[in-house]
């Protein structure tokens, strides 16, 4: 009966026959698998390291190697992949302080030129529909206006953050979920308020549910 490893992947019969295993080996830097080897919890992984940088293991095949210490492609593949995912999250941890403040930005109501009269203020006083088109006024005729209804003239409008970031940005500092004050909140004050009077807001909540 052919030899299998403790996973049951069918093994040759000698170490450098070890297809997989020399494709692992050859396919990742050397020094990066050592470290992994050498940071894994369990401590066998750090005795095969000493054995595979022994001189009286020089001429022995990694796949050998592994079988000698009951190792197999699987656990290298894992302990590379645990390795990797650990180094990758240490990565995108050094980005998070600037996502969580772009998404705080977003997350912020601001102030945008209005839609309804162009950022002008004012708007064409003639009714929508008139019988009498633009084109039979005389071209020196100044058209009536009257201050915008929508920004009052002021040419702005508030504009609600982003509601996608809001919804993170309140799940991130543990102000959502089924017994979250957010919902009171929202209850007593909106989602279009003012992302400073939320926190505020949200203080208080908090305060009186504890009090």
């Amino acid at each position: 009966m052919r030899k299998r490893d403790k996973h049951g992947r069918p093994l040759p019969s000698s170490g450098p026959r070890d297809i997989p295993m020399k494709t692992f080996i050859e396919n990742v830097p050397d020094a990066e698998f050592k470290d992994a080897l050498e940071s894994a919890p369990d401590p066998k992984y750090q005795h095969f390291l000493l054995a595979w940088l022994s001189p009286e293991h020089r001429r022995t095949s990694f796949g050998h190697l592994c079988n000698l210490f009951n190792i197999s492609l699987q656990d290298v593949h894992e302990l590379w992949r645990q390795h990797q995912l650990h180094r990758g999250m240490i990565q995108m941890s050094n980005h998070l302080p600037k996502v969580l403040d772009d998404v705080a930005f977003d997350a912020e109501s601001r102030m945008e030129y209005c839609t309804r009269c162009d950022g002008t203020g004012t708007v064409s006083d003639r009714e929508e529909g008139s019988f009498e088109s633009s084109t039979s006024r005389s071209s020196h005729a100044k058209e009536p206006v009257r201050i915008c209804p929508q920004c009052k003239g002021t040419k702005e409008v508030r504009v609600v953050g982003d509601r996608a970031a809001r919804d993170l940005l309140f799940e991130s500092i543990g102000l959502t979920g089924k017994k979250g004050p957010l919902v009171a909140i929202q209850q007593n004050f909106g989602l279009d308020m003012e992302l400073g009077d939320v926190l505020a807001a949200s203080q208080r909540v908090v305060m009186e549910k504890s009090g």
